[in-house]
């Protein structure tokens, strides 16, 4: 439409160019939008370069892994086992796939250590952790997923060891190897090196998953009873699946005498995910009472999670 070079129009006809004009513009867009929409549409059936061939088919291989490394990482059995199937089906097709290899081990071991299960398989784990250590002996996390093989099982001093050198050889990383190791240090009573330790990883806080449980214990050893009481108080509220929480409320108020407070406690626990340490505290609470059949009982539950051990 040419307007302005036709100087013989009258008002009316310029006036009706000049709305035409304006239904013009939105015709436009639309006929760009669509030119625009089908050349977009034809990229798509341009068959893609080899190369992004190559990358869609290294994300769909790696999705097992991805996927079990995120059920590892949720905390539950039923999500533990749902890893250990899919880190399996990872080493069906590459066998030597360390990433899998590490998962796979560190999987199994939380099998026994948080649930109670599988004493069969950490041998396993443990030849798992040792294979990729064969093949490379500064693998931080393979030091880390022996050093759990071992921790376990209660090897309190192996243990201890391999987590040591999981963090010397990557201060960065191993983060959670290093809060492992204070765990150890308080067990075996060097609470200035637990309370150091654990202090010196409280910025990983959110993702070490029993830090606070930890710091508690070491006050409560210290001395600092309340303190330590508020913690686990806190803790057993929050994190009902944690074995650990679970253990360490009502054994606080065990050892503080408030017996009738530690019984409720334990009966409330033991209808969450089961520790061994739970049933005893049971058992010696029973005993307390003079009730040596039910305590017996009690004994015999916490050995039955646990065969392997002197309980």
């Amino acid at each position: 439409i040419r307007l302005g070079s036709d100087t013989h129009l009258g008002a009316s006809e310029v006036e009706s160019s000049r709305r035409s004009i304006r239904w013009a513009y939105p015709v436009v867009a639309l006929l760009l939008l669509a030119v625009v929409a089908a050349e977009l549409w034809m990229s798509t059936r341009t068959p893609a370069p080899e190369s992004d061939k190559h990358a869609g088919l290294e994300d769909s291989a790696g999705a097992p892994l991805q996927r079990a490394l995120y059920y590892a990482g949720i905390g539950q059995d039923a999500n533990n086992e749902r890893a250990i199937s899919l880190f399996e089906d990872v080493l069906s097709d590459d066998p030597g796939n360390v990433e899998a290899s590490l998962g796979l081990s560190r999987a199994l071991s939380a099998r026994l250590c948080l649930y109670n299960r599988g004493t069969a398989s950490i041998a396993r784990a443990e030849s798992l952790a040792r294979t990729v250590l064969d093949e490379d002996a500064r693998n931080s996390l393979a030091h880390d997923a022996l050093a759990y093989t071992f921790d376990c099982r209660g090897y309190a001093d192996e243990a201890l060891a391999e987590y040591e050198r999981a963090f010397a050889l990557d201060p960065v990383a191993r983060f959670g190897s290093k809060a492992s190791a204070a765990y150890l240090y308080a067990v075996k009573g060097r609470l200035a090196d637990a309370l150091r330790v654990n202090l010196e990883v409280s910025d990983k806080r959110e993702i070490l998953r029993f830090h606070d449980i930890q710091i508690a214990r070491n006050l409560e050893l210290l001395g600092f009873v309340a303190v330590a009481e508020q913690r686990y108080a806190q803790s057993f509220k929050l994190y009902p699946d944690s074995v650990y929480s679970n253990v360490a409320w009502p054994r606080s108020l065990y050892v503080q005498g408030r017996l009738a407070e530690a019984e409720a406690a334990v009966a409330e626990a033991i209808l969450r995910p089961p520790h061994p340490e739970l049933f005893i505290l049971e058992g010696e609470l029973a005993w307390l009472r003079g009730e040596e059949s039910k305590a017996r009982g009690a004994f015999a539950r916490a050995h039955d999670l646990r065969p392997h051990t002197s309980w």
